[in-house]
């Protein structure tokens, strides 16, 4: 950078001294101060608790700084008053974006971690596992500062897309709610489309669409590595999923990359315009229009259910448009857009339905990549059904005869009564003659445990407890 532009950088600092000044002071009250008192009143008892508490509020006011600061940063960009003035600062665009986004990683990084130096000294005086804590701790701090930048690069990309300060509050609440949502609309899609079958996880697919979508879970990862990693006596590298963090990495990069390019193109006369880019309203309104979709199945329901439910719809989506052209018109092309959004997700629905979940929900685990398979029966005393079923079996995989292969011929048989069931009760899956649940559980006598589950009537317990009967013989 020249001098013009040093300066400039400095001077982003000094205008801020007082705030930046109160800033590292609060980080110091927070934990130098608290260890401190910590040490002298309790000669140090529980100060891991502390520093990792300390941590996990320090992770919490990362991901808001991480929203909050772009706006902030780059709100000159966003008003008419400041563009002009800004842009015709002695600096090119360049060196002017440059400066605004780094001095604010800056300004909230350096405090933390002075801070965190100092403070975490006092944790070498008390255990002689404190080198391996204070250090492992240093690391997560820096790897949630990176993760900080990541969100931070994000948030910027998305307000830089904004023409007005409005528009940039919203998209970035947007932004960081919008994946919860998603995740919420896949997990309850998934729970009325599947079945157990012991295969597909209701609960991984929407987490790993929750991890991808959502840069906020970088610092969750970090946190959950801070209850684990600290009471160590070594580096826990395996507790890191650096595959999801290598992903948010080159998200971030993606990102610093993109909001550079916005800058340097944006206009200024674009400054206080209705924000019209594809990926603000547009893209963001029509995710959350299609993830209410597959959450409102119109499958299995009434007429009068599902006209309230097309009605409701219609008008969250026409509220999200009005709020983005700032005018409660309704254009043919917003009707156009509703109808073909509801025909393309009502369609997906009706396809995984009547396929049974595209064949997945007939589907069976291998029981050959397992050690042992054990049957577990919770008969039903009322209808005498402990009677049929009683007694727990397990199969050993490596020692199986015609009689075990025969079970597991006749668990596909159950497996497919059970998705036609679940097919033709509209994503319910039950059994009105009810008698014994049926639990098999995968083992390969580790954590790699898989489990599915049967709900059999009087006639399939039957039929199951000769194919037992002729094992034990």
């Amino acid at each position: 950078m020249n001098k013009v532009t040093t300066n400039y950088f400095k001077n982003l600092f000094l205008r801020k001294k007082k705030l930046l000044i109160l800033y590292f002071f609060v980080c110091f009250m927070a934990y130098p101060f608290v260890m401190f008192t910590n040490l002298l009143t309790t000669d140090g008892v529980g100060d891991v608790q502390i520093t990792v508490f300390i941590f996990n509020v320090c992770l919490f006011v990362l991901g808001i700084f991480a929203i909050v600061l772009p706006i902030f940063t780059f709100k000159f960009s966003l008003t008419k008053r400041h563009v002009d003035t800004y842009y015709a600062i002695p600096i090119n665009r360049d060196h002017l974006f440059k400066t605004h986004f780094i001095a604010p990683i800056l300004g909230v990084c350096v405090p933390i971690l002075i801070n965190y130096l100092i403070g975490g000294l006092l944790l070498l005086v008390n255990h002689h596992s404190s080198v391996y804590v204070y250090f492992n701790l240093l690391l997560i701090l820096l790897m949630a500062f990176a993760v900080f930048v990541m969100i931070y690069s994000i948030n910027t990309f998305f307000v830089l897309k904004c023409n007005n300060v409005l528009d940039a509050c919203i998209i970035s609440a947007a932004v960081t709610i919008l994946p919860i949502f998603v995740f919420l609309a896949v997990n309850i899609f998934l729970s009325t489309q599947t079945v157990n079958n012991g295969m597909v996880s209701v609960s991984n697919i929407p987490d790993l669409v929750l991890k991808l979508l959502s840069p906020m879970n970088g610092l969750v990862v970090v946190s959950s590595i801070v209850r684990v990693l600290p009471f160590e006596n070594k580096f826990l590298y395996s507790e890191v999923d650096w595959i999801m963090m290598g992903y948010y990495l080159v998200l971030g990069c993606g990102a610093v990359a993109g909001a550079y390019f916005i800058f340097k193109n944006k206009k200024g006369e674009s400054a206080e315009q209705l924000t019209t880019d594809f990926v603000t309203y547009p893209l963001l309104s029509n995710i959350a229009l299609a993830s209410l979709i597959l959450c409102f199945n119109l499958m299995g329901n009434d007429l009068t259910v599902n006209i309230l439910i097309v009605i409701s719809l219609f008008v969250i989506f026409f509220i999200v448009k009005g709020i983005a052209r700032r005018s409660m018109k309704l254009t043919p092309m917003m009707v156009a857009e509703f109808v073909i959004l509801m025909v393309l997700f009502n369609g997906f629905n009706f396809i995984s339905r009547n396929t049974e979940f595209f064949g997945i929900n007939r589907q069976v685990i291998d029981y050959s990549k397992y050690r042992a398979v054990t049957f577990e029966f919770y008969g039903d005393e009322a209808n005498g059904c402990t009677e049929i079923l009683d007694k727990d079996v397990q199969v050993l995989v490596k020692n199986m005869d015609e009689n075990d292969k025969a079970l597991f011929d006749y668990i596909e048989v159950l497996q497919n009564k059970a998705s036609l069931n679940h097919k033709m009760n509209n994503g319910y899956y039950y059994v009105n003659d009810y008698c014994v649940t049926l639990d098999i559980v995968y083992s390969n006598g580790s954590n790699d445990n898989r489990m599915v589950y049967f709900y059999l009537d009087k006639e399939d317990a039957a039929s199951l407890n000769t194919l037992i009967n002729q094992i034990k013989e």
